[in-house]
């Protein structure tokens, strides 16, 4: 199974006035740069996130662009219950669930 990031959308980019035109450009070439990490709990309860994946963007000379997608092997025959977070570079949080049938 692979699941993935399609896009990341911040309506308001909370950054001076003189450099939200160059932040623009950055984010039309590449989403990503936004994100700082976004994790995946394979085997979501409904209650606790627990998370069995993630990919962090880091900090200083360290610091790169996360993979938008991730691959895992899946058993036949189950139904799974898949949970995604994403915590972009403001510090904003956003989830989301799906309910795979394999």
């Amino acid at each position: 199974m692979t699941i993935g990031i399609e896009r990341y959308v911040l309506f308001d980019l909370p950054v001076p006035e003189k450099d939200k035109e160059k932040l623009r450009e950055l984010v039309k070439e590449n989403f990503a740069v936004l994100i700082d990490y976004w994790a995946v709990d394979w085997n979501y309860d409904g209650t606790t996130f627990k998370s069995q994946w993630q990919a962090i963007r880091g900090n200083g000379k360290k610091a790169k662009v996360v993979p938008t997608s991730i691959t895992e092997p899946w058993d036949a025959g189950r139904k799974y219950t898949v949970a995604v977070r994403v915590v972009d570079v403001f510090g904003n949080d956003a989830a989301g669930v799906l309910q795979v049938e394999t």
